[in-house]
């Protein structure tokens, strides 16, 4: 059940950080937050958000690293969504999420001896949500092939759909990082089971020569 709300959460605030934000909110955002804190909240959320979800799939298997990172990205997530847009709302579920989690720390007692638990699955839930937030945004922003290129240059508080495209990218780069820790993980994986067969292989080799009869 926790591993669900946390991944509900992370899809709440991966598809907010899609949608453009009211005229009256982004007017306050002029007033009161800088531009640059406006972007990095943008990107902060939606990367939160994913990862959140990959964290649910750790909290399901009771690992406390994922605990700990959890209670971590709902924190920044919760900051991140006034940030983008004063999304009060959303930093008020967070953090009723966050306490919520945290309340049910002892169900989270497993350490995990690899240093990286990340599985192919994870993987695939990750390019699901990027998929859901490509898709979703560029519904809400009207995205389409003639915008695109002009779009992704565009800086300033109005400037919505421009701060969409660099967070779809920015998302997209993440991913494909994780992708590559995966691969360089499962190859590191396999080169030690092969050397592992090898090192079976002589062994039997060698103990089948020392008990095999000689021909005086």
């Amino acid at each position: 059940m926790v591993a669900g709300l946390v991944g509900g959460g992370g899809v709440l605030i991966m598809l907010s950080s899609a949608s453009p934000a009211t005229p009256g909110r982004l007017a306050l955002l002029r007033h009161f937050i800088p531009l640059s804190l406006v972007e990095v909240g943008e990107i902060s959320a939606a990367l939160g958000g994913l990862v959140l979800l990959i964290m649910a799939r750790g909290l399901a298997r009771g690992y406390r690293s994922a605990f700990r990172a959890t209670l971590g990205l709902l924190a920044l997530t919760g900051v991140a969504a006034i940030l983008k847009g004063f999304d009060w709302e959303e930093t008020v579920v967070l953090a009723i999420l966050a306490a919520g989690v945290w309340s049910q720390a002892a169900l989270f007692d497993r350490f995990e001896k690899r240093r990286n638990w990340l599985e192919g699955r994870d993987l695939r839930v990750a390019f699901a949500a990027l998929a859901l937030f490509v898709t979703f945004g560029t519904l809400s922003y009207r995205v389409n092939a003639e915008r695109l290129t002009s779009l992704g240059v565009g800086f300033g508080y109005r400037f919505q759909s421009a701060r969409f495209i660099r967070t779809a990218a920015s998302m997209s780069l993440g991913v494909f990082a994780g992708a590559l820790v995966c691969a360089d993980a499962y190859a590191g994986w396999v080169q030690a089971a092969v050397g592992l067969a090898t090192s079976i292989a002589r062994c039997r080799c060698t103990r089948n020569a020392a008990t095999t009869p000689t021909r005086s």
